[in-house]
């Protein structure tokens, strides 16, 4: 099995909810105090008092900042910031064997559902459902790709080949405790799991 983790440097990002909710602020104010002219990053500099392009990497989520910074950039745009806004970026992508879509096409409407479903309605599970061949395995990547910044962990695992749960149960803490449980460790853990007998 192939692990691929990227890790992102410690700060924090904006989630697609903060990105928003910054976005509609700007916007009104545009309208409303600069006669519909669009703020440049150099007026949004002089407002926040932030430089250009530390605001840039905020609203592109280009990298984690502290926190202050999205504090001040949203209080210059008269708005206070909630947890549901941010996200520690330290976090944890791991793919196994998934094929990272280079180039997607289609499934717009069932994008844009499913992420309305995870992101804004909070939905724990969603399946995904069709005959061979359709692109359910594609279209689940893309999904991940796109909503991967609002979440702490985010870990792909193809149930093709009907691996033992225990092995994924197993898997998936060695992942969440970063690589801290040892081999003996998870190795007791399976064996509680098979004692319990998961049901298949």
């Amino acid at each position: 099995m192939s692990l691929h983790n990227g890790r992102r440097k410690r700060g924090v990002l904006l989630t697609t909810k903060g990105l928003q909710k910054f976005q509609e602020a700007k916007r009104s104010l545009e309208a409303n105090d600069n006669f519909g002219n669009r703020y440049t990053l150099e007026d949004m500099s002089d407002r926040s008092g932030l430089y250009s392009g530390t605001i840039s990497k905020v609203i592109n989520r280009e990298g984690g900042v502290d926190k202050q910074t999205i504090e001040k950039l949203f209080s210059a745009f008269n708005l206070k910031i909630d947890k549901s806004d941010y996200l520690s970026s330290n976090n944890r992508l791991d793919w196994g064997e998934a094929l990272l879509n280079s180039v997607f096409y289609g499934r717009i409407e069932e994008l844009t559902k499913f992420k309305q479903w995870i992101l804004d309605e909070q939905c724990r599970l969603i399946s995904i459902l069709g005959i061979g061949g359709i692109g359910k395995t594609a279209l689940s990547v893309e999904l991940a790709q796109k909503i991967q910044d609002n979440f702490e962990f985010v870990i792909w695992r193809s149930l093709r080949e009907a691996p033992p749960q225990t092995n994924i149960v197993a898997n998936l803490i060695q992942i969440l405790s970063d690589e801290q449980e040892t081999d003996i460790n998870l190795y007791q853990f399976n064996m509680k799991l098979h004692r319990i007998e998961l049901p298949g």
